[in-house]
C-alpha cells in the first residue's frame, strides 16, 4: 500500500473514530430535576369552571379598528371579581383603557422583575356551523374514555394562560393556607418582583395593548431606577425574562424523537409581504404581443418557487433544538446531530423535505394572491402577485427583498412592500445555556410539571406580540404549556378549539413552579437540582 493511501486510511479512521467519540460522549441537555407533588383539583378547586366561564366574554379582535372592548372590559371586572387575593395584593394598573397590567414588588430590589404575558382577545369563529359545541358557550365535555374538556373559542390561545398565570398566583398568595407552601401570614411575599402584562389586542398586532404595556413597564423601571439610585436610562433592558404564548408540548414533531417534547420558543421568524407588479400595453386578445404581463408575471412566479432560500441550519435556534434532543435519540441519528461539522449538508436536505422541518432551517416563501385581467377577449395590462415570506432569524428583510429581485432578474417586475404593516424583522434569539436564567427557570417548570417530557429551544414560525417587548430584555421566551398532539395544533384559531380539565391543571402548575422557581436567581436553580441530584429537595 502506497503512502498516499496509508495516510488517507488514517485520516479516515481518525475521523470515524471522533464521530463516534462524539455521538457516544453527547451529553444531555435536560435538566435533571424532582418531578412535583402535582397539584391539581384538590388544589385549585373550580378552575375549570373558570375557564369556562371565561370563554363566555366575546372579547373578538376582527381588525385593529374593530375590536370589541365592551366585552373585554367586562371581562377584566370578572377577572378583579374572580382572583380576589390577587387583586389586593398586587398593583392593577389599567394601560390605554383596556389592557391591564398587575404588578407584585419583591423584598430585594437588587434582582430584576420578570414578566408573565399573555392576551385576552380571541380570533373571530369562521365556521360556527362546525363546531360541535357553540364556540362562546364554555362547555365541559366528556369523552368516551372519561376525559373532561373545556371547549370553547380561547381555551388554547389565551385565556388558559390568563387564567393559568392568575390561578397560580391566587394559590400562592393564600400560601399560609396550604401546607409546606410557605407563608408566616399574607400569603406568598417574593423576594423578586412579579409583572403580569395582559393585551387586548394580540390577535390583530399587540399595537394597542402589548406596545402601550411595554412603554408603561418602560416607566414603571424608570422610577424603580430611581427608587434604587441608578441613573437615568430609558435604553436600559432592566426586565430579567419574559415568558409570553408560544410553542407546545407534542409528539411526533421530530423524527426519531420517541418522547413528547416541549418547544420553547427563544426568537420568531419575521414577517414579508411583497406585491410582484407587472404593467404591459393592453389591447384585444385577437392581436396579442409575445408577452403578457400575465404570462411575465407567471414565469417570474415559478422562478422563485424553484429558487427556495439557502438553508441556515446552524446560524439559528433550530441548531440548539436538534442538539438538545440528540441525546434521547436512535444512535445512528445522534451521530449526524452530534457531528454537525461534518453532517450538516445532509441534515439540512433531511428537514427540507418536510415542510414543518422545512421552515425552521430557512426563510421561506408562499405565493397567496393573484389578480389580473378583467375580461375573457381583453389582454390585461397589469398582473400582481402577493407573496408572503417567514423570514429566517438569520435573514433581514432586506436580504430577502434584495434576493426576490435577483432571482426574479426581469426588469418589468416591480417588487414591493405592500404596506408598513407588511414587514417586521425577525426577533433576536434568546440564549438557551447553562447560564440563561429565564430558559433554566422555564426549563426547570417544564420537567417539574411534566417529567417524561423533553426541553428544547426553538424557533416560532409564526408572530406573537412579544415584539412590542424587545426593548425591555433579551431574554423572551414563547411557550405555553398545552399537551397537544399534531392532530389537535389545528384547533388553534380553528374548529372545536378545546383544552382537557387534567392539562389545564398543569398549566396552572407549570405557572405556579415558574413563579417559585424565577423568585431568586441562577445559583438558587443550581442548588436545587443539586439538591435533586442528592435525592432531596422539591418544590
Amino acid at each position: 500500500m502506497g503512502k498516499v493511501k496509508r495516510l488517507a486510511l488514517l485520516g479516515s479512521l481518525m475521523i470515524s473514530a471522533v464521530i463516534v467519540f462524539r455521538a457516544l460522549t453527547f451529553p444531555s441537555f435536560q435538566p435533571t430535576v424532582l418531578p412535583c407533588a402535582l397539584h391539581g383539583p384538590r388544589e385549585f378547586p373550580g378552575a375549570a369552571e373558570r375557564l369556562a366561564e371565561a370563554v363566555r366574554f366575546e372579547t373578538i379582535s376582527h381588525s385593529p379598528d374593530q375590536l370589541s372592548l365592551e366585552a373585554t372590559d367586562r371581562f377584566v371586572g370578572w377577572l378583579m371579581r374572580t382572583y380576589p387575593r390577587v387583586h389586593r395584593r398586587m398593583e392593577r394598573h389599567v394601560v390605554n383603557g383596556h389592557s391591564v397590567v398587575f404588578v407584585l414588588d419583591g423584598s430585594d430590589d437588587t434582582l430584576r422583575p420578570f414578566m408573565l404575558c399573555g392576551h385576552l382577545d380571541v380570533v373571530p369563529i369562521a365556521l360556527p356551523e362546525a363546531w360541535t359545541s357553540p364556540p362562546f358557550a364554555g362547555r365541559e365535555v366528556v369523552e368516551e374514555d372519561g376525559s373532561r374538556y373545556v371547549v370553547g373559542r380561547g381555551t388554547l390561545d389565551n385565556k388558559n394562560s390568563v387564567l393559568g398565570v392568575l390561578e397560580a398566583m391566587e394559590y400562592l398568595l393564600g400560601a399560609d393556607e396550604h401546607d409546606g407552601d410557605g407563608g408566616g401570614g399574607g400569603g406568598w411575599r417574593p423576594k423578586r418582583a412579579v409583572i403580569f402584562a395582559f393585551g387586548h389586542d394580540e390577535e390583530v398586532g399587540g399595537m394597542q395593548g402589548a406596545g402601550h404595556i411595554s412603554r408603561w413597564v418602560r416607566g414603571y423601571l424608570q422610577r424603580r431606577r430611581a427608587r434604587l439610585g441608578l441613573p437615568a436610562d430609558p435604553a436600559a433592558k432592566d426586565v430579567e425574562f419574559v415568558l409570553d404564548e408560544g410553542l407546545v408540548v407534542t409528539d411526533g414533531m421530530l423524527k426519531g424523537v420517541r418522547d413528547r417534547v416541549a418547544i420553547v420558543g427563544t426568537a420568531e421568524k419575521g414577517y414579508l409581504a411583497l406585491n410582484l407588479d407587472v404593467s404591459v400595453e393592453g389591447g384585444h386578445s385577437s392581436m396579442p404581443r409575445p408577452r403578457s404581463s400575465i404570462g411575465v408575471l407567471a414565469d417570474a412566479v415559478g422562478r422563485l418557487e424553484r429558487s427556495p432560500f439557502p438553508s441556515r441550519l446552524g446560524e439559528g435556534a433550530e441548531a440548539a433544538l436538534l442538539t438538545h434532543v440528540a441525546s434521547e435519540m436512535p444512535f445512528h441519528m445522534r451521530l449526524a446531530l452530534a457531528n454537525m461539522w461534518l453532517f450538516s449538508g445532509l441534515i439540512s436536505y433531511v428537514l427540507s423535505a418536510v415542510p414543518t422541518t422545512n421552515a425552521l432551517v430557512r426563510t421561506t416563501l408562499a405565493v397567496t394572491m393573484v389578480e389580473g385581467g378583467v375580461k375573457e377577449n381583453v389582454i390585461a395590462p397589469r398582473a400582481r402577485a402577493v407573496v408572503s415570506l417567514r423570514l429566517h432569524p438569520s435573514d433581514s428583510s432586506a436580504y430577502a427583498i434584495e434576493r426576490v429581485r435577483q432571482v426574479i432578474a426581469d426588469e418589468r417586475v416591480v417588487v414591493s412592500v405592500r404596506s408598513p404593516a407588511s414587514i417586521l424583522e425577525p426577533s433576536a434569539v434568546s440564549g438557551c445555556g447553562d447560564d440563561d436564567f429565564g430558559f433554566q427557570a422555564v426549563a426547570t417548570s417544564i420537567r417539574q410539571v411534566f417529567p417524561d417530557v423533553l426541553v428544547a429551544p426553538g424557533v416560532m414560525i409564526a408572530n406573537t406580540d412579544t415584539r412590542h417587548y424587545w426593548p425591555l430584555t433579551d431574554q423572551i421566551y414563547r411557550f405555553c404549556p398545552s399537551e397537544l398532539r399534531p392532530s389537535d395544533l389545528g384547533r388553534i384559531h380553528g374548529v372545536d378549539e378545546r383544552i382537557s380539565v387534567s392539562n389545564f391543571h398543569k398549566t396552572i402548575d407549570f405557572y405556579y413552579h415558574v413563579l417559585r422557581n424565577a423568585d431568586g436567581g441562577l445559583e438558587a436553580l443550581r442548588v436545587s437540582r443539586a439538591q435533586t441530584r442528592q435525592g432531596t429537595g422539591d418544590l
